[in-house]
């Protein structure tokens, strides 16, 4: 396999000082090509002789971000490619150990398309939970040790077959942010590859600015998620929920996930406004849908 991979970071606006040492440490420990595409202002960051820069002019969402630096890598016939965030964190042999364990597999299951870490979330201090399908039920359960087979991960840290990445179309980019990885993960499956997530390997993670709060007896986390996450949260959970009704555990999971932050922005600022977005993004998705535009 050599260093027949790449790095692609999607950024926003990202504190140059750290998105600068990143880019130092990423190159340095892995030696690959680095493609950063900006969804924000034009980046002003030092230069590397691996590293790429794709502004593109304006927020395109993760989706369409995403797609832009797999497909870079995959036309330089780079084979692998690191999906990253600005803010994810890496331990020190991250990419050696990624790679180690995906020969491991790739040994094993000539199927293989993406493999995940575990995350942990700096925030809540807590693991994340993995998502995966048993004869499509959804299981859920905090990985602490061996493997998991068709699992639903996050993007961020996950290492992916990128002629596979093209051959499924790549991410949805109609999604622009929310149930992008989802909808990912189910291409992937429901094109006969395979996903794994190995508890041996993880990443330092945040999702949104989660606070800790008790409902009743039980303690939650809400996201503190704006009310423009909220629009593409509901607008796209109910697409993917169309999109994906063959599936016999989408619907319930959808509906579960949309009632939860529903239930969680009583406890968030700017209630009304989240409200607000959640209810038009209900609107748009039933527009898109009943115009047959999806």
């Amino acid at each position: 396999m050599g260093n027949n991979y790449g790095i692609v970071i999607v950024t926003y606006n990202p504190n140059l000082d750290e998105l600068n040492k990143k880019v130092d440490k990423y190159t340095i420990d892995s030696n690959a090509l680095v493609v950063i595409v900006n969804n924000g202002d034009k980046l002003n960051i030092s230069e590397h002789p691996n590293l790429i820069i794709k502004n593109l002019g304006k927020n395109m969402g993760i989706a369409y971000a995403q797609n832009i630096g797999v497909n870079y890598l995959q036309e330089k016939g780079i084979d692998l490619a690191f999906l990253l965030d600005q803010d994810t964190k890496l331990g020190k042999k991250y990419f050696e150990q990624m790679l180690k364990k995906w020969q491991s597999l790739k040994i094993k299951d000539s199927k293989l398309a993406v493999l995940s870490p575990v995350a942990f979330d700096r925030k809540t201090k807590k693991l994340l939970s993995t998502k995966y399908l048993v004869n499509d039920n959804l299981k859920i359960e905090f990985l602490q040790s061996g493997d998991k087979y068709n699992t639903l991960p996050i993007s961020s840290g996950i290492l992916v077959d990128t002629n596979i990445f093209e051959e499924i179309g790549g991410n949805c980019s109609e999604y622009f942010i929310d149930w992008v990885d989802f909808q990912f993960d189910l291409d992937i499956i429901d094109a006969g590859y395979h996903i794994y997530t190995t508890s041996e390997i993880r990443i330092n993670h945040q999702i949104g600015n989660a606070s800790t709060r008790k409902l009743l007896w039980k303690t939650i986390h809400p996201s503190n998620h704006s009310a423009f996450r909220n629009y593409y949260f509901f607008r796209n959970g109910i697409l993917f929920m169309e999109k994906n009704k063959s599936h016999k555990f989408v619907k319930k999971f959808v509906t579960s996930s949309l009632a939860k932050r529903f239930i969680y922005i009583f406890y968030e600022k700017r209630k009304a406004d989240k409200l607000k977005a959640m209810i038009n993004g209900i609107k748009d998705a039933r527009k898109i849908i009943k115009n047959g535009e999806y």
